[in-house]
């Protein structure tokens, strides 16, 4: 099974920038976003063992975050899942 139809729904490939916010709302990381649905994204980060399992996500130009569950990681990316999606 490829991974658009494991998803659920397709992906739109986009190179925006974001944030991942700590649940203490103090801690911040940069990241990029490469590709976004309805119901998760792919993020590529620096180091992706230094981000927990739960975050939120604010996306450049785009209001309020979303919080995030990490579904797969790899050295420099994470596969999110967007918690309370549509």
């Amino acid at each position: 099974m490829d991974a658009e139809k494991k998803r659920g729904t397709d992906r739109k490939r986009v190179l925006r920038g974001g944030k991942i916010i700590l649940g203490n709302l103090m801690s911040t990381f940069e990241c990029k976003l490469r590709n976004v649905s309805d119901t998760g994204a792919l993020l590529m980060v620096n180091n992706a063992a230094n981000i927990p399992d739960e975050f939120y996500l604010a996306i450049d130009f785009q209001p309020g975050r979303r919080p995030c569950h990490v579904a797969w990681r790899k050295v420099n990316q994470l596969g999110v899942e967007f918690l309370n999606h549509p």
